[in-house]
Parts: structure tokens; sequence; C-alpha cells
């Protein structure tokens, strides 16, 4: 397991655990009986509470930590997206950012990612045997893993908004004071096949 966690793990498992769970269920420990979501939900929590994040895990989803958010909590980030358009001879095009702005562009954002990771991963977690199926997924395979490596961007932007201070909670905190459930999570899913 990792030394420290970050938001970036955050963005990782909830995007893990809203691909495992049925659309349209609460987020609950009452409504996720399965080890793998149960056990996925209670590091999110944890998380959450570690990098100040309040609300629970569905306001989460819909990004209301950034309701209290200032713009100067994102400078670094605005200066970053400004330089990007300087850079891309679009700075003419170039209009005012805000909370809510960025707020839409990280729900959107998030969105795509659980999309890629879905399409990424349609496979995992089925039994394969059949070598008309094992063949397209072997095929996909190599573009599959260019397309995860481009995934971190993505995943920086996201986290950079989620914990614009890149707060890195070692995990014997992440243990002792939030309650984190340092497992081998790919033991857990393994043992509910």
């Amino acid at each position: 397991m990792s030394s420290a966690l970050t938001a970036k793990d955050l963005i990782w498992k909830s995007i893990e655990l809203v691909s495992m769970t049925p659309e349209g269920i609460s987020y609950s420990e009452r409504t996720l009986k399965e080890p793998p979501q149960l056990c996925r939900y209670n590091q999110i929590v944890a998380l959450l509470e570690a990098l100040g994040l309040k609300g629970g895990f569905e306001n989460f989803l819909l990004a209301t930590f950034m309701d209290a958010r200032k713009e100067r909590d994102y400078e670094r980030l605005f200066r970053e997206v400004k330089w990007f358009y300087y850079e891309n001879r679009n700075a003419r095009k170039f209009l005012e950012m805000g909370v809510g702005r960025l707020k839409a562009t990280y729900l959107a954002t998030f969105q795509y990612r659980l999309a890629l990771h879905k399409t990424l991963h349609y496979w995992k977690g089925s039994l394969i045997s059949d070598p008309l199926y094992l063949y397209p997924i072997a095929l996909a395979k190599g573009t599959n893993m260019e397309i995860l490596n481009q995934v971190e961007i993505l995943d920086n932007f996201l986290s950079a908004i989620i914990d614009p201070e890149c707060k890195e909670i070692p995990m014997d905190i992440m243990k002792s004071k939030y309650n984190y459930p340092d497992v081998d999570i790919e033991l857990v899913d393994y043992n509910s096949l």
C-alpha cells in the first residue's frame, strides 16, 4: 500500500465505487452490502474527512465542496489555465474564470473520467473463458494502456480542484485518525467472487 494518500486516491476510489454500483443507488453503509463496495466506501469517507471535504460522498459527487471556495483558492490552477490559453494563441477568446464555471468543468471532467474508466475496464470482474471474447480484449489491451497512461493528466486536473493545497496524508494518520481501512482491495474483490 502507498505510504501517503492524496486527492488522486479519492478520485480513483470514487470512480471504482460508482462504476461497480447500480445507477441511482444511495451511497451509505446501509445500502452497500457487498464487501468491495463497502470497503471502497469506507475508504472514501475517511479520505473525504482527511481532506476536509464535508457533506458525504453523494455531495462530493455533486462537487458541493466547491460552493464555499473562493477564486483565490484556485489561483495556481487559474494561472495554469491562462498560460495554456496564451500558449495556444487563444488569449483573445479567454473568458473570465470563476468557481462556478470551474465547478461545471469539474463535473463534466469527472463524468468523462468515469466513462473512460467504464470503457477501459468493461471486462473487469468477468470470468472470461471464451477465446472469441478474449481475442478483442487482447487486441484492445495495448490501446487501453496508452489511454490509461494519458488519463493521469485528467486526474491531476481533478485533484487540483478537489485539493488545491495538494495534501499528502500519511497512511499511519489515515488509519489512526480517520479509521481508513488499509486493505488489499484486489483481495477483497477476489474473495467476493
